[in-house]
């Protein structure tokens, strides 16, 4: 299933805003938008998680330009805000997860990531689906996991 953004933030969806940033980076770099701008980038990271997850609903949300994902519908800013990815160059993403309140050591501690391209993006959010805790027991997951050589 795509991520859905939730319904307290309905007023644009994740593509549409995407695109907006897209349109906005084509105002400001022109010819090099595509090189200097983070629509683009997260609208193709949008397609490849919407392809990766065909059973599993993901939530949604952005702020600031970072795609928010969630395991369930939530309130945007919630303490659900798992995981937040963000292009920051031409292929590269940043990534960030909560621990799990029983693994961290102080509350709302959290794990920071730089990928250096789509696919390893795509690696590392399954990496913080699991080790988030929000997907715990999802069949699906366990699978891309274990496809992507991601075993425990």
């Amino acid at each position: 299933m795509p991520i859905i953004r939730g319904p307290d933030e309905d007023w644009i969806g994740l593509e549409d805003f995407y695109q907006q940033m897209l349109v906005r980076d084509q105002e400001q770099f022109g010819e090099f938008a595509s090189s200097m701008g983070c629509g683009r980038q997260m609208l193709d990271l949008l397609a490849r998680i919407n392809k990766l997850f065909r059973s599993t609903t993901l939530w949604g949300g952005t702020s600031l330009g970072w795609l928010i994902i969630r395991p369930e519908n939530s309130a945007s800013g919630s303490l659900h805000d798992l995981i937040r990815i963000v292009n920051t160059g031409p292929e590269s993403y940043s990534i960030q997860y909560l621990l799990p309140a029983a693994v961290g050591p102080w509350p709302f501690a959290s794990v920071h990531g730089e990928a250096q391209d789509a696919t390893e993006a795509e690696r590392y959010l399954l990496i913080a689906m699991r080790a988030s805790g929000g997907w715990a027991d999802n069949s699906e997951l366990a699978a891309l996991l274990e496809g992507y050589g991601l075993r425990g």
